[in-house]
């Protein structure tokens, strides 16, 4: 991970250590709140994929590992109560990061997309709010065409 990251300034990578902090919270406004179960349960995810994503990222899980739950509470707290500018405000975010992340070699961008992307839809789904999961992040994040998550997978869902 060193490897792929260290053409990024220290900002950008400070940036992108906090992205999964960023789609946990997009994926937990999706039921229209953010509750302590779905950040505890981004916290464990986190904490799974610095053994259980490609090896590839499990430095970088590591890292973010070691400041998740500060960042995530300050990150939070930041918000404003209206849930569609909390969206607004993180689907930016998303587009910075997918503009750092373009800096960086493609297979971890890939494999890093995808996993944030996995992320996100577990946490909106946490609190079983499978009709809501279809729109997390395919416009703002997922711009490659190989990583668009189809609908229809959603919607068969029940």
């Amino acid at each position: 991970m060193k490897n792929y990251m260290l053409i990024l300034t220290k900002e950008e990578r400070q940036y992108l250590y906090k992205a999964p902090v960023y789609v946990s919270l997009l994926g937990a406004l999706e039921n229209g709140d953010i509750t302590s179960n779905e950040i505890k349960e981004a916290s464990e995810m986190v904490h799974y994929r610095t053994f259980t994503s490609d090896e590839i990222l499990h430095e970088y899980y590591e890292k973010v590992q070691q400041s998740f739950n500060s960042n995530i509470k300050k990150e939070k707290m930041m918000l404003p109560s209206d849930e569609t500018q909390a969206k607004k405000i993180l689907h930016k975010k998303l587009e910075d990061i997918n503009t750092i992340l373009t800096k960086v070699k493609s297979k971890f961008s890939i494999k890093l997309k995808k996993s944030l992307y996995s992320l996100a839809n577990h946490i909106a789904n946490t609190e079983n709010n499978w009709t809501q999961a279809i729109s997390i992040l395919v416009d703002p994040f997922i711009d490659t065409p190989d990583l668009q998550i189809s609908k229809d997978l959603f919607n068969r869902i029940d």
